[in-house]
């Protein structure tokens, strides 16, 4: 693995060497507009819904369709495909990387063998069997430890969204507590969810649940009880949303109320985007705190 990212590294700078001096360098000189050059990743379906990171050496995060589902995979500018989950997977047939870092680790989130007793569908991929957060490196794919409520019962399902240089992972798990805002169960509406989810990082073995913010019908500080974290810089400041519960749409089954930044122990809620009606969730972070919203109800 090590000897393909240094190939993979040193053929990115070799590329970016020879389009930008030819091409970018020389329309700067002359004040024309900058072309690009367009790749081609595959078809995007339900199932296969394409790279969902991309880093500064060209590794993408994706997911692949196979003959009996979908794998998690990890790729450079869209070649060198590497199956994560036939170089060791967790048992179960689906999985889906949601980060990459700059060394080749991945994270994501993959099915286990074994059926849901509550039958919901964490993963989402229809199977509503146990879904189970991972971090890849090196040809093995490792599963990463629950989140437990405050008497110590851990939860089955989790997920993890996003990881950084320094191999912490961040992410969503349940608590094992049931969660009162969820709606009625109804596959029919993807609604499976039944207990609590919480925004979380995975940092050397451990899981750190995450505190939620938000405010009550009254104006009053309240803890939202459910929460995602979606990226995380090499700082170890996460972004991503508080809410309550809903039906799944866009990864994830929270109504996310309120875009949150977590940063040096603290939980800040970034609101709605200058007062945008509907709720705008941080899905992207970088090195020097800029974010990425989706500013469309999810």
């Amino acid at each position: 693995m090590k000897s393909v990212l240094l190939c993979c590294q040193l053929v990115g700078s070799l590329a970016f060497a020879t389009f930008y001096t030819p091409t970018v360098a020389a329309q700067e000189q002359k004040g024309q507009a900058v072309q690009y050059t367009v790749t081609d990743l595959g078809v995007l379906t339900g199932a296969n819904p394409g790279p969902l990171a991309l880093k500064n050496d060209g590794l993408f995060a994706e997911s692949v369709t196979v003959s009996n589902g979908i794998h998690a995979a990890i790729s450079f500018l869209g070649m060198m495909q590497i199956d994560l989950a036939q170089s060791g997977g967790l048992g179960g047939t689906n999985s889906a990387t949601f980060g990459v870092n700059d060394w080749g680790q991945a994270a994501g989130e993959a099915e286990t063998p074994n059926l849901d007793v509550n039958l919901e569908d964490f993963c989402a991929f229809g199977t509503r069997k146990v879904c189970q957060p991972f971090i890849w490196q090196d040809g093995v794919m490792s599963p990463l430890p629950p989140l437990k409520n405050q008497t110590g019962v851990a939860g089955r399902n989790a997920a993890a969204k996003g990881i950084n240089n320094w191999g912490q992972v961040a992410g969503v798990a349940e608590n094992a507590t049931p969660d009162l805002t969820c709606p009625a169960y109804d596959p029919a509406s993807s609604q499976y969810q039944k207990d609590q989810f919480k925004p979380v990082i995975w940092a050397d073995g451990d899981i750190q649940g995450l505190p939620t913010s938000g405010i009550d019908a009254n104006g009053k500080a309240f803890n939202d009880p459910d929460g995602v974290v979606f990226s995380i810089n090499d700082s170890g400041d996460a972004v991503g949303a508080t809410g309550t519960c809903t039906g799944f749409t866009a990864f994830s089954y929270l109504n996310g109320l309120h875009a949150t930044l977590w940063q040096d122990g603290s939980v800040i809620d970034l609101g709605s985007l200058g007062g945008i009606a509907a709720p705008s969730p941080a899905t992207g972070l970088g090195n020097i705190g800029n974010f990425a919203y989706d500013v469309n109800k999810w």
